[in-house]
């Protein structure tokens, strides 16, 4: 019956045992455990250089908010956010890992035994997740700083002759 088909299924959930894998025979959890690691590796870069890149724009941006950079920028981000994840790791692994490209880095494997491996193996992901990514980064923190720079705070620094950089980043960057 359902109820128990799902209870089971809660209680496998529960107890992290995700059964054995058809095609191996191995024990699910044993697989997430042993690439799990490889994965966060492969994505962290990405994801801090995405965050990073996201809010160095984005305070471009919103400090020269309504002009031809700002528009510039966040143009850019609107056209990054419209490219698929899928697409940009295709086309990224055809131009930078195939031989119908330039043929730079390994498509799959896992050999690591230098920082160097780590570079050759990590530099597609994280290409392609800086590329989806900052679009969506730049456009959430230019929004979170821009409302953060109509703040009474801000406009008493700007009154007093604070220099843009200090308020940019002791007064705007560290509330937002």
């Amino acid at each position: 019956p359902f109820v128990v088909r799902y209870s089971e299924y809660l209680k496998e959930l529960a107890t992290l045992d995700f059964g054995y894998s058809d095609s191996t025979g191995e024990k699910v959890s044993s697989i997430l455990m042993r690439t799990i690691p490889i994965s966060l590796a492969l994505i962290t870069p990405g994801f801090v250089l995405g965050n990073l890149l996201g809010i160095a724009l984005a305070l471009i941006a919103s400090y020269h908010r309504g002009k031809w950079l700002d528009k510039l920028i966040m143009g850019g981000s609107v056209v990054g956010m419209s490219v698929s994840f899928l697409i940009v790791i295709i086309a990224f692994q055809i131009l930078f890992s195939s031989s119908y490209g330039l043929d730079w880095f390994p498509v799959r494997g896992w050999n690591v035994y230098s920082f160097g491996d780590y570079l050759s193996y990590v530099t597609v992901p994280t290409l392609a997740t800086v590329f989806v990514a900052l679009g969506y980064n730049t456009r959430f923190y230019r929004a979170v700083i821009v409302e953060e720079m109509g703040r009474d705070h801000v406009r008493t620094a700007r009154a007093f002759g604070t220099p843009p950089s200090q308020f940019l980043f002791k007064n705007i960057l560290k509330n937002a």
